[in-house]
């Protein structure tokens, strides 16, 4: 029997999937020989086990019939290039104000040079370096020191800009890329604790537990 992919590649109809989706049509086999992209802790995992695939980190990838889409702010981005390629400039850049949203090509990186401009550079340099060092995070000393001001000055920006401190920002960016991976990966526990900067399962589960009101394991 035919498999259902199959049977809607057959009839050429694009497939727009988003977040962890690029993994269900890649294990079907309908990216072999296509670009494509995934959500950015993904993508050394997608290139490896799917040599056949190109794998870029853009926000978004369209290539012939087929689209993949990073996650859900990208799929926000593939909204907008869809309306302003199909109605016009004037009315993407009207539904992306009503979304207080900025329109970004789907090249653009997931991470760093993607960040909102509307941003002090010097927060978006240190969210960048937050995304970027999920798995080895670093002070917030560090990262004051990397972007040029002192950690007063990094808090009193993350204040104004987030509402929150810096390390609080951090810690959360990576409790929610512990939560991803377990509802989307089957790593262990353990691993799930290593690839996001954690120093051992039990660390990760009080963390967790603080964060979401339960434990990793329950979201097995």
């Amino acid at each position: 029997r035919q498999h259902p992919g199959r049977r809607v590649d057959a009839a050429h109809q694009p497939k727009a999937p988003g977040d962890a989706a690029p993994w269900v049509l890649a294990r079907a086999g309908l990216l072999d020989g296509y670009r494509a992209t995934v959500h950015w802790e993904d993508l050394e995992d997608l290139a490896a086990s799917h040599p056949e695939i190109d794998v870029v980190p853009d926000r978004f990838v369209i290539d012939r019939n087929r689209v993949t889409i990073s996650g859900a702010a990208p799929a926000a981005d593939f909204m907008l290039h869809l309306i302003r390629s199909r109605h016009g400039a004037a009315l993407a850049r009207q539904v992306a104000a009503s979304f207080l949203a900025t329109m970004r090509n789907g090249s653009e990186p997931q991470i760093g040079e993607a960040q909102d401009p509307a941003l002090d550079p010097r927060v978006a340099q240190a969210l960048a370096r937050m995304e970027a060092r999920i798995d080895a995070p670093e002070p917030a000393s560090a990262t004051a020191r990397a972007v040029g001001i002192s950690p007063r000055r990094l808090e009193a920006l993350f204040r104004t800009a987030l509402g929150t401190s810096p390390a609080a920002h951090a810690l959360d960016l990576r409790l929610q890329a512990a939560r991803r991976m377990l509802t989307d990966t089957r790593h262990p526990v353990a691993e799930v604790a290593l690839r996001t900067g954690f120093s051992s399962p039990s660390t990760l589960s009080r963390a967790f537990r603080a964060r979401f009101g339960q434990p990793p394991g329950s979201l097995r």
